[in-house]
């Protein structure tokens, strides 16, 4: 399950673990992302990863790339 969350200007992403994310997944994702970042005005991304979810080191950096590009910091944890 992935679970968005706005907090004290920064947006909460957690993927929970057994969570396959395929590009198509990611792009859905960075759509919901954007629209939660303009409409609620935050600064800051965390992108939190359960222990066990299954996803690809190239969605990683695709969603990197994809959210630095609104220029604010992007933190990736590998729970």
């Amino acid at each position: 399950m992935v679970d968005l969350k706005c907090k004290e200007n920064k947006l909460n992403i957690s993927i929970s673990k057994n969570e396959r994310i395929n590009f198509n997944a990611a792009k859905t994702l960075i759509r919901k992302s954007r629209r939660m970042i303009q409409q609620n005005e935050l600064t800051f991304v965390i992108i939190d990863l359960g222990s066990d979810s299954r996803i690809e080191k190239r969605v990683l950096e695709f969603l990197d790339r994809a959210l630095c590009k609104n220029s604010f910091p992007v933190l990736i944890i590998k729970g």
